[in-house]
Parts: C-alpha cells; sequence; structure tokens
C-alpha cells in the first residue's frame, strides 16, 4: 500500500487475469522417421480434438539443411538429396496446410554435419553456432506465415528387438537438447518441449512406460502401436481397386510401398518383413 497527499492509503490494482492459452486449429508435424512413426498417434490425438493434422516428415532426411556426416568427415551417400530438398519441402508443406503450430522433432542433427563443404563436429562450440544458425533458418521457413513453432527434444535411445541402444547416439542426443532448449526460450513464437523426459521419465530410460512398451523394433522408432487399434479403417481396398481393375474388390491381390531409405527401420529390412 502507498499513501497519498492526503493519508489515504491505496493499493496496488490487481494483476490482470492469464488467458488461457489458444487451442491451434491447425496443426503440421515436420521431422525425420522418428517423427514420421509419431503420425497415426499423434493424428488421431488431434483430430479427436477437432484439431486438423498434416505431415510433412520426411523418413532419411532431418529439418536443417547441410549433409549429414560420418566419424570421418564425410557426406553420407543416402542423405545427400535432402540438403536441397529440405527448404522446398517445408516451404511448400507451409502452403498447402496452412498451419498454426508446427511440431518440430528429427534425430539426425545430433550427428557431425557438412555445410557448404566444411566439417561441424558434434559438440564443438563451432557445430552449436551453426546449429543455431541453420535451426533459426528453418524457424524462418516454417513461421513464414505466422505459425508458432513447437521444438521437441530427442529421448534416449533404448534396446530393441533388432539393435541394441548405441550409448554415442544418446551421448549426442545429450548435446542437441540444450541446444534446442536455449531456441525455444530466446526465439520468438518458439518454444521448446521436454519430449525426452515423457518417453525416459526415470534413467537409464525405460522400454516400458505405464506398461507400454513405445519403441519395441529398435529402440527409437515408435512402430509398435496395433494399426487395426490406432488407425481404424485404414486399407488399401481403393488403391487395389484402381491398380486391378479386373479383380472383383481387390482382396486377393496385395499392394506393397516403399518410401524411405535402406537404413534400419524406413528401408527394406521393414519392407520385407
Amino acid at each position: 500500500a502507498a499513501g497519498d497527499r492526503r493519508g489515504w492509503r491505496t493499493s496496488p490494482a490487481p494483476a490482470p487475469a492469464p488467458t488461457a492459452p489458444r487451442r491451434p486449429k491447425r496443426v503440421l508435424l515436420v521431422g525425420d522417421s522418428v517423427a514420421a512413426s509419431l503420425e497415426g498417434g499423434l493424428g488421431n490425438a488431434l483430430h479427436a480434438k477437432g484439431i486438423t493434422f498434416a505431415t510433412a516428415a520426411a523418413p532419411g532426411c532431418g529439418v536443417i539443411t547441410g549433409d549429414p556426416a560420418d566419424a570421418n568427415g564425410n557426406a553420407l551417400s543416402f542423405t545427400t538429396a535432402c540438403n536441397g530438398a529440405i527448404p522446398g519441402n517445408q516451404t511448400g508443406a507451409i502452403a498447402a496446410s496452412r498451419p498454426d503450430l508446427v511440431v518440430v522433432l528429427s534425430t539426425w542433427e545430433t550427428g557431425d554435419r557438412i555445410v557448404e563443404g566444411r566439417w561441424y563436429q558434434m559438440g564443438t562450440p563451432e557445430a552449436d553456432q551453426m546449429l543455431h544458425r541453420l535451426y533459426g533458418a528453418t524457424i524462418g521457413r516454417l513461421s513464414k506465415k505466422g505459425a508458432k513453432i513447437l521444438l521437441l527434444n530427442v529421448p534416449d535411445g533404448v534396446d530393441g528387438q533388432t539393435m541394441p541402444a548405441d550409448p554415442d547416439v544418446n551421448r549426442r542426443a545429450a548435446l542437441l537438447n540444450p541446444i534446442i532448449a536455449t531456441i525455444g526460450a530466446t526465439a520468438p513464437g518458439v518454444d521448446a518441449f521436454d519430449f525426452a523426459s515423457m518417453i525416459c521419465p526415470t534413467t537409464p530410460c525405460p522400454t516400458q512406460v505405464d506398461g507400454i512398451t513405445l519403441r519395441a523394433k529398435d529402440g527409437r522408432h515408435f512402430d509398435g502401436a496395433d494399426a487395426e487399434r490406432f488407425r481404424p479403417g485404414v486399407s488399401g481396398t481403393e488403391l487395389r481397386g484402381r491398380l486391378f481393375p479386373e479383380a472383383a474388390d481387390g482382396r486377393d491381390e496385395l499392394v506393397a510401398g516403399f518410401l524411405g531409405t535402406f537404413g534400419p527401420w524406413h528401408g527394406v529390412d521393414a519392407l520385407a518383413e
């Protein structure tokens, strides 16, 4: 309280009540194969709330430009097309879906990278500066029409059915996650969500959370969901009918499609199974 010249005592005006956060109407998912493995569950959850969902996740590519590199500074041959494709893909996805929220999740940014001919080794100050710069460019593309950006950090991998957890991959994720947190805390219109703590509530990261095995196959991708439970009604009946018009309903024909690289999970090993 404070006194005025007449001796009255006044109290400061009450703080305005906080406004409820505005729910997005259109959400776009951008990322790599880990993001793509969340499409079904995330899309259904958003649709149930009346929110339009679209995805521009691209297995085999990250969300920033440059070329992922191996431990010797050589660009990975199966990702070289990503550098030139990422800007146009992101700009096109924004134009097509007109989101007011873009959710970003990618694990490719945990590795070494070649940018404009220079090799950046993860964990060095130069690599940190490069990541800030390239994430900034990505955010600029994704927010150009006014969308808010939500960056998800990277959870540790766990032992899966086809491969064990890689301690070096987890070490690199621990280097990337503080950068994502900093960008979320400082960049206008951007926030960061601690996705890693949701998937890994304890240390070491468990293979099950609330009794559910989230990443059964390779310990990284969320591909263990029952498709009939989480994506009811999805089938290839329409496509089979177009490709095999001579069949009564196409049910006796099998259509196999492939989109991805020749690496684990999004490669031919998954198609063969």
